[in-house]
C-alpha cells in the first residue's frame, strides 16, 4: 500500500477530516491532500509525527511491516485506555492529547548543565522495532562518536545486557507485541542502576507519568530535535 493510501486509511479510521489532521500536524489541509494523493510526501520529522498520531511504527506507516494484533495484546490497562472500541470490536488510537517536549521535561527536572559536562563516546542501546528509526539513530550517534547497539525486541535487549554494560538505554513504548513501559518496569526491577530514556511519539500524560513512576530518567518526544536528543543523551 502506498504511503498516501496509508495516511488516508488511518485518518479515516480515526474519523478525522483532512482539516483535523492538518491542525494536529501544524500544516495546511492542502498539504495533507497532496500526501494522500501522492503528489508530494511528508518529510522525515512529519513521518515520525504521523506515526505517533496514528499510534503505529514508522515501518508500518511506510509499508515495511504490517500492524499486528500483538501490539494491542501487549498493552497494559492504562495503555488500552488510550484506545477506543470500534463497531467491529477492533481498537484504534483515541484522541489522547500528546505532550510537547517542554511539558514532558517538567516531569523529569534536571540539574543545570555546566561547561564540559556533556560526555562523548557513550555506549548506548536503542530498543525500537522500527527499522527506519534504528537507521536514523545509528547515523546520528555514529556522527557524534557514540557506540550505538540497536535491537528490535525485549529479548534482544536482555541478551545484549548479558554481554555489555551500557551507559544509557533508549526505549520506545509502542513495540510489536510488547509494551516499552512493561520492559522499563522489568529493567528497573532487575537492573535499577541502568539509566533509561524513553523515546516515543506516545507522549500522553499517562505514558509520561508512568515512565517517571517506573524509574525512567527522561522522556524524549518523537519527532525530536536532534540537539535536544543529544543534550539528554550526553548528560
Amino acid at each position: 500500500m502506498e504511503l498516501g493510501k496509508v495516511i488516508r486509511t488511518k485518518r479515516e479510521e480515526l474519523k478525522m477530516t483532512q482539516e483535523m489532521l492538518a491542525e494536529r500536524l501544524s500544516v495546511t489541509p492542502q498539504a495533507v491532500s497532496r500526501w494522500e494523493n501522492d503528489i508530494s510526501y511528508p518529510d522525515l520529522q512529519m513521518i515520525v509525527k504521523l506515526a505517533g498520531i496514528f499510534c503505529i511504527s514508522t515501518d508500518v506507516l511506510l509499508g515495511n511491516v504490517a500492524m499486528s494484533q500483538k501490539n494491542v495484546d501487549a498493552m497494559t490497562g492504562g495503555e488500552k485506555q488510550l484506545m477506543m472500541q470500534m463497531p467491529d470490536g477492533s481498537l484504534t488510537p483515541a484522541q489522547a492529547p500528546a505532550m510537547s517536549q517542554d511539558q514532558a521535561n517538567a516531569y523529569f527536572p534536571e540539574e543545570p548543565e555546566t561547561d564540559g559536562e556533556r560526555r562523548k563516546g557513550k555506549k548506548i542501546i536503542l530498543l525500537d522495532d522500527a527499522r527506519f528509526m534504528r537507521q536514523i539513530m545509528q547515523d546520528i550517534m555514529d556522527k557524534k562518536g557514540h557506540e550505538l547497539h540497536t535491537c528490535a525486541c525485549g529479548k534482544e535487549l536482555f541478551e545484549l545486557l548479558e554481554t555489555m554494560e551500557p551507559d544509557l538505554i533508549l526505549l520506545d513504548i509502542m513495540l510489536d507485541g510488547e509494551s516499552g513501559l512493561e520492559i522499563l518496569k522489568e529493567l528497573k526491577e532487575k537492573r535499577p542502576e541502568l539509566k533509561v530514556l524513553m523515546l516515543s511519539a506516545l507522549s500522553t500524560e499517562y505514558a509520561v507519568k508512568t515512565a517517571k513512576e517506573r524509574g525512567a530518567e527522561g522522556f524524549i518526544v518523537k519527532p525530536f530535535n536532534v540537539e535536544t536528543l543529544l543534550e539528554k543523551v550526553e548528560r
